[in-house]
C-alpha cells in the first residue's frame, strides 16, 4: 500500500528542485545580460570618437604617448627666415577667397582632358623672372606634383587638366605664399572629387572622410630651414579644451619623428645636404593609422645650398618685396635703390677701411714772391717771342659758302632781330 504522505513529500521536493533550477537559470541569464552590457559599453568607449561620429570622447584613454612634441635629435624647430616674416606682414592685409566654378563636385566627365575653373578674390598672383615665384594658387590632383598658377583673367583661373586618366580623382586647391605655405584662412582652400569617364568606388576617400595633402616639402624648398606644412581635410577642431584631441600628424625625417596637433607650419633646421625622406602619417587619438591608404605619404627632399630662393634671406629691401608681390614700383621706390647702393658703398668702405693705404702728408713749401713774379715774366717773354703766322694778301677760295649767305625770314615776334644785318662781301 502506497503511503500518501510520502508521495506529497516527493512532489514538494520535485517542485522545489524545479524552482531552484529556474531561479539559477534566471540568475545566470541576468549575469549574462549584465556582462554583455558592460562589454558593449567598454567596446563603445574603446572605439575612436572620430571619424565614426560618436559624440562622446574617451576620457579614460591616456594621450601621454601622443602628446605633441618638438623635433629632437639632429632636428631643431626655428623661427621663419626674416624675409618670410617681412613678406607675410605685407600680405596680412589680404583676405583671399577661392571657389570652384567648374566642374561641379562629383561630376562624371565625358573626356579625359578637361579644364578646371576657379574664382579668386583678394589675392595677388605674380612671378618675377629673376626673383622667382610670388604669391600663387596651388592645384593638386591625387598625389601628383602640384601645379602652381600665377595668372588670372578677370578674377578667374583656368587650369587645363590633361593625362589625368579615367576613374575617380580628388582635387585640392589652395592659396599659397611665395615659399609654398598654404594660407589657412577660412575660404582660402577647397577640395572635391571628380570622376573621369566613370566613377570607381573605393579608390578615393569619401567627401566626409579625413585625408591629407602634403603642402611642404616641395620643389620650392631646397635650403635651410625646411618648411613642414600640410592640409588635413575634414579634420575636427581640437585644442580648444583639454581632452578634445582626435588626431595627430606624425612627421618623420630620416628616422627622427615628432607629433603635431595643429595645422600650422613649422621650420626645421639641422638637415645636411643631400637626399632625405620625409614621411607624413595621420593618426587617430589612440595612435593608430587613420585611413593610411590616403594618409601615409612619403616625400623625397634634395637639400642643397645652391640657387637658394630669395625668401631664405634674413632681410629684403622694399624694391625686391614689391617685385616679388607684383606691385608697381613708384618713382620714390626706384630712388631708394640708388640710396641703398650708396649705403652699400659706404658700408663697404667702412668694412675695408683698414685695408686703405694712407699716403704720407704733403709738406707745403713757401715760395718767395719775387720768384713768382720772375716765373710770370719768363712766361710772358716766351709768348712774345713766339713766331707769328703770316696771313695771305688775298683770301683763298675754298668753295665754302657761309650758312647765312642768304637772309632767312623769321616769324615776327618770335626772335628779336639783330641791330645789324649779316652779309658776306
Amino acid at each position: 500500500m502506497f503511503d500518501s504522505g510520502r508521495l506529497i513529500h516527493v512532489r514538494f521536493s520535485l517542485r522545489l528542485s524545479s524552482l531552484f533550477l529556474m531561479l539559477r537559470s534566471s540568475l545566470q541569464g541576468l549575469c549574462l545580460i549584465v556582462f554583455l552590457t558592460l562589454s558593449i559599453s567598454n567596446s563603445a568607449q574603446a572605439m575612436p570618437a572620430w571619424p565614426f561620429n560618436v559624440e562622446e570622447v574617451v576620457e579614460n584613454v591616456s594621450l601621454s604617448q601622443l602628446s605633441p612634441n618638438y623635433p629632437s635629435g639632429n632636428l631643431n624647430e626655428v623661427a621663419p627666415p626674416g624675409a618670410v616674416q617681412q613678406i607675410r606682414n605685407r600680405l596680412d592685409d589680404f583676405h583671399p577667397r577661392i571657389s570652384l566654378e567648374s566642374p561641379l563636385p562629383e561630376s562624371v566627365l565625358k573626356q579625359e582632358s578637361w579644364e578646371l575653373v576657379l574664382n579668386l578674390q583678394d589675392w595677388p598672383l605674380s612671378e618675377d623672372s629673376e626673383l622667382g615665384i610670388g604669391p600663387h594658387v596651388v592645384v593638386q590632383v591625387d598625389d601628383l606634383p602640384p601645379a602652381r598658377v600665377t595668372r588670372q583673367e578677370d578674377g578667374k583661373i583656368h587650369v587645363p587638366m590633361k593625362e589625368i586618366g579615367p576613374g575617380s580623382h580628388r582635387v585640392s586647391a589652395y592659396v599659397s605664399y611665395p615659399w609654398g605655405e598654404a594660407v589657412k584662412d577660412h575660404g582660402a582652400s577647397l577640395q572635391f572629387r571628380v570622376h573621369v569617364l566613370q566613377k570607381v568606388n573605393g579608390t578615393q576617400p569619401e567627401q566626409d572622410e579625413p585625408w591629407l595633402t602634403v603642402v611642404s616639402p616641395s620643389e620650392l624648398n631646397k635650403g635651410e630651414p625646411l618648411l613642414i606644412d600640410g592640409l588635413i581635410w575634414n579634420a575636427p577642431l581640437q585644442g580648444l579644451k583639454e581632452g578634445d584631441a582626435r588626431w595627430r600628424l606624425r612627421v618623420t625625417i630620416d628616422g627622427d619623428s615628432f607629433l603635431m596637433d595643429r595645422q600650422e607650419p613649422i621650420w626645421i633646421e639641422g638637415i645636411p645636404n643631400g637626399s632625405h625622406l620625409v614621411q607624413f602619417e595621420l593618426l587617430d587619438e589612440l595612435g593608430e593609422p587613420l585611413n593610411p591608404y590616403f594618409n601615409n605619404q612619403l616625400i623625397n627632399v634634395n637639400k642643397s645650398n645652391s640657387d637658394l630662393p630669395i625668401w631664405l634671406q634674413d632681410r629684403l629691401n622694399d624694391i625686391n618685396i614689391s617685385r616679388l608681390l607684383g606691385e608697381d614700383l613708384q618713382l620714390s621706390e626706384i630712388n631708394l635703390l640708388g640710396d641703398e647702393k650708396i649705403e652699400q658703398t659706404n658700408q663697404s668702405i667702412e668694412e675695408n677701411k683698414d685695408l686703405i693705404i694712407h699716403s704720407e702728408p704733403v709738406e707745403l713749401i713757401e715760395v718767395p714772391k719775387e720768384d713768382i713774379d720772375t716765373a710770370f715774366l719768363a712766361e710772358d717773354d716766351l709768348v712774345q717771342n713766339e713766331p707769328l703766322i703770316e696771313e695771305p694778301d688775298e683770301p683763298i677760295d675754298s668753295g665754302y659758302v657761309e650758312p647765312f649767305d642768304q637772309p632767312t625770314s623769321l616769324p615776327s615776334g618770335s626772335i628779336e632781330e639783330p641791330s645789324e644785318r649779316l652779309s658776306t662781301e
